[in-house]
């Protein structure tokens, strides 16, 4: 299947979550300190090491993933941190889409090798993926119809780029 989760996806996943942390209550101090473990987040003193941690958190989200059927084990990880995660869910306002650019932007002005999502969305009180994933598709959407207006221009509209001359050619 893909696309988004559907609603009734979306229960089965949090049930199918629930169910395994249930399951395994005894292995962690509390289901809260799981769930932040399945958000991606480290809980100091919950386990005894990094590794052992690591394979709680791989065996829960493989039982969850048995009950999402032709979902794939990366999609629904995906979707089940952004449900654990507390945070805004919803519709998107201009306003927040244009914070984003403008985050973006100084971003990219500051020379950042890489675009600070968590940043950004624990600015916007929303998951990073989704502020990752927003940006993406409005900076899509706005490239393609800059394109398809551009296409519908007569010639004579259109601007004219100066000519490429090649540093061997001269004037």
């Amino acid at each position: 299947t893909a696309g988004r989760f559907t609603k009734e996806e979306d229960a089965k996943l949090m049930s199918a979550l629930e169910n395994a942390l249930e399951n395994r209550k005894g292995e962690v101090k509390t289901l809260e300190d799981a769930r932040a473990a399945l958000r991606g987040e480290r809980v100091e003193g919950t386990v005894p090491d990094k590794a052992t941690w690591k394979g709680w958190v791989r065996f829960v989200w493989d039982e969850v993933v048995l009950a999402c059927p032709g979902r794939s084990r990366e999609s629904v990880y995906s979707r089940g941190r952004r449900l654990l995660q507390d945070t805004k869910r919803g519709a998107w306002t201009s306003s927040e889409i244009a914070r984003i650019k403008e985050l973006v932007d100084a971003n990219r002005a500051a020379g950042m090798a890489q675009i600070q999502w968590t940043e950004i969305g624990r600015e916007l009180a929303r998951p990073a993926s989704a502020c990752r994933d927003i940006f993406r598709h409005k900076m899509q959407h706005h490239a393609a119809a800059a394109l398809a207006l551009a296409s519908q221009m007569p010639p004579a509209a259109m601007p004219v780029a100066a000519p490429l001359l090649s540093p061997a050619a001269g004037p």
